[in-house]
Order: structure tokens, then sequence, then C-alpha cells
């Protein structure tokens, strides 16, 4: 008895030992992630300054118009909502009425003029962006072209050049007008989130801290994964150039006859899908891996 007792102790002192290294060493790395996180994030945003420079070229004019609307659009309904409050005010406290500003009528006017800018100004970003896409993509494409045009002819005996060639021409249709959404989206989430943080000051400080709560997490994954998903596709470039090339010649003019009088579709088609399933197997994983993470 004395002697599995003795041993049942080893045995717990040396888990606990482990689990107080494992601990240990979590912590450590929390604490290290903590500490570089404000230089990590500060350099993923001169980055992506630098990718929406380089994207918007000569259409910079066009962009700063759409970043300007963006941040209308989100002040003004918070302004109208501001604005019904205020109308109620004057109508629960007649005393208030006394003042131009706070007359019911004036509010109303006011109100009304706040929705009409408000509409005008979707309706014209509708065009303003249509601009800035079409502009955006004529300069992108022109971009790529003339790159093209130009490379070396050695280029193109490189096997990982010829995935890089792939991926920015794939990309060049969809990437760079991605980023530009993205960008008027984060405008316009930022100056929502500023105006709430204003309006939680007036009631109570601590409401900002749940808000940064609730907020930190989606913006932290969203920073952490897009930058996990282009190396992704990155390191599957590869497979996705394979997948086109089985996929053009099963659908292109010019393979058609061969495919037909040899009896290649079978063949081609089973490695189309072969190469799709194992390349969206690889995003499936890639995204439970984030989730649980």
């Amino acid at each position: 008895k004395n002697i599995s007792l003795n041993h049942f102790a080893g045995k717990f002192r040396t888990r606990l030992t482990i689990s107080a290294f494992n601990s240990m060493f979590k912590i450590n790395r929390l604490c290290f992630q903590l500490t570089n996180a404000p230089a990590h994030y500060l350099n993923q945003l001169k980055v992506f300054v630098s990718n929406v420079r380089l994207i918007a070229g000569e259409s910079g004019k066009l962009l700063r118009l759409n970043v300007f609307v963006a941040v209308m659009q989100s002040v003004l309904p918070l302004l109208s909502i501001f604005l019904i409050k205020l109308m109620i005010d004057s109508l629960s406290k007649p005393n208030a009425t006394d003042m131009i500003w706070m007359h019911p009528y004036f509010l109303v006017g006011l109100t009304g003029v706040v929705f009409l800018i408000n509409g005008l100004l979707g309706d014209y970003r509708s065009v303003s962006m249509e601009k800035l896409i079409q502009s955006v993509t004529r300069e992108t494409f022109a971009r790529l072209q003339d790159k093209h045009l130009t490379l070396d002819l050695s280029y193109f005996e490189s096997a990982n050049k010829q995935d890089a060639a792939h991926q920015a021409v794939q990309e060049a249709a969809y990437r760079p007008m991605r980023v530009i959404s993205n960008l008027l989206s984060l405008v316009r989430s930022v100056v929502s989130a500023l105006l709430i943080f204003v309006l939680y000051l007036t009631i109570d400080w601590y409401y900002i801290l749940i808000l940064i709560i609730a907020i930190a997490p989606g913006f932290i994954f969203k920073v952490k994964y897009a930058r996990k998903y282009f190396d992704f596709k990155k390191s599957r470039r590869t497979d996705e150039r394979l997948m086109n090339y089985f996929n053009r010649v099963m659908t292109a003019q010019p393979f058609a006859k061969e495919i037909r009088l040899f009896g290649f579709s079978s063949y081609f088609k089973h490695r189309y899908e072969s190469v799709q399933q194992s390349l969206f197997k690889s995003k499936i994983e890639m995204l439970q891996k984030e989730f649980r993470q």
C-alpha cells in the first residue's frame, strides 16, 4: 500500500509540475503577444494604407470623395435619431420651446432636411462608386498588362513565377475593389463607433468598456484571418492554376474536338474535381482552425 501510495504521489507531482510549466509557458506567450500587439497592428495598418495608395493611383480624388460620402452616411442617421430625441424632449418640456432650435416645427424641418440629404447622398454614392470602380479597374488592368509585356522570357520558365502571375491575373478583377470596399466599410464603422462612444459618454463611461469588449474580438479575428487567408491563397495558388487549366481544357473551344475525339473528358473532369475538393477541404480546415482559436 505504501509503495502504491508513493507511486501515485510521484505521478501526481509530475503531472502537477508539467501543468505548471505549461501554464507558465502560455502566460509568457500571452504577455509577449500583448506586448507586441500594438506594433504588429500598426505595421498592418501601414501596409493597408500603402496598398490603398497603390490601388487608388490616379483615382485618389474619387476615393477621397467616396470616403467623404461614407463619413456623411455614417453621421446623418445618428444625427436624425438625435434630432428626433430633441423633438420628443421639446414636446415633453413645454418651457424649452421658447428657444428657436428647440421648437418642434424647427426640429421637424431640420430632420426632414437631414433625411433628404441622406437620400441624395445614397443616390450620389451609387454614381461615384461606379466611377471609382471603373477607374480603379481600368488602371489595374493597364498596370498588369504593362508589367506582363515587359517581363523577361525567362520569367515564364519558372513555375513559381507563373503561379504568381496567374494569381495576379485572376485577382485583378476583384481584389482591388474588395480592398476599397473594406476601406469604406472601415471608415463607416470607425465613424459610427466614435459617435456611439460620445453618446455613451453622456450616459455612463463604463458603457464604452462594454462596447470595446464586444467589438474588439471580431476586429482582431478579422485582421488575423485576412493575413492568414492571403498566405493560404499564396501557398495554394499552384492548385488554383492547375484547376483553372483543367477547366479551360474542358470548356475552351480550341480543345473541344480533341477532348471528344480521344475521350479525355472523364479524365480531365476527375482531375479537376480532385484538385477542387482538395482546395476546398483545405479552406474549410483553415476556417475551422481559426474558429477554434
